[in-house]
């Protein structure tokens, strides 16, 4: 799983979500990687949470689509493509965990930020769903502190630290939990563009992944 934090703005959507890939037991730490892939040729950017595979299958898929469609184009065929690249992943390996994928583009010829949501949770089958503007996402929100939506860089690093020590707090209390690590890589996407930028580096950045593997 992943922490994913964003705000759906009339114009441009911002994200924030951490770079660690666990194993299939979510425990076990495999890599750093982004969890928000630009499409450019799409003019969408999109956000995983969940199985990495079915998010790189997803993307690479994307990537293939002619530059002339854009997302609601995608968004008519995301349920069918995430159904079937998740069928024949489980023919290889089974999982039983749950994916959230989400789109994050503009239009042809509209200048206001779309966002689609597809996931597996309470078997939903990834169906589309149209996220409303002004929505602020935060995943997995707080269970024992009362979330307070953050207004600044500094609350938002802040939130997303206290989640991380709440959901590490759980693993320990042998309850559900996400394993969160890696850095916090802040991504905006607008018309036209996807800018990233690194906010924050967890104290054990080296330590979960010591050969420095990327």
């Amino acid at each position: 799983m992943s922490l994913l934090i964003w705000e759906h703005h009339e114009d441009h959507v911002e994200l924030l979500s951490d770079t660690l890939v666990t194993d299939a037991d979510g425990v076990t730490p495999v890599c750093y990687q982004s969890k928000v892939w630009a499409l450019p040729n799409l003019n969408l950017a999109m956000a995983t949470v969940g199985t990495a595979e079915i998010g790189v299958h997803f993307y690479q898929t994307l990537m293939q689509v002619d530059a002339g469609e854009d997302i609601e184009a995608v968004n008519d065929v995301a349920p069918e493509l995430l159904r079937h690249i998740r069928d024949r992943l489980a023919e290889q390996r089974p999982d039983d965990g749950i994916s959230t994928i989400t789109l994050f583009g503009f239009p042809k010829g509209s200048e206001r930020v779309a966002v689609y949501s597809y996931t597996s949770r309470d078997d939903a089958e990834f169906e589309s769903k149209r996220e409303g503007l002004g929505k602020v996402s935060v995943k997995p929100g707080p269970q024992e502190f009362t979330l307070e939506y953050p207004e600044t860089y500094e609350a938002t690093i802040e939130l997303a630290c206290r989640i991380r020590d709440e959901q590490d707090r759980f693993r320990e209390e042998g309850k559900e939990f996400v394993r969160i690590g890696g850095e916090l890589q802040a991504t905006r996407v607008s018309n036209g563009r996807v800018d990233r930028a690194v906010w924050h580096r967890f104290p054990d950045y080296d330590a979960d992944l010591p050969t420095g593997e990327l």
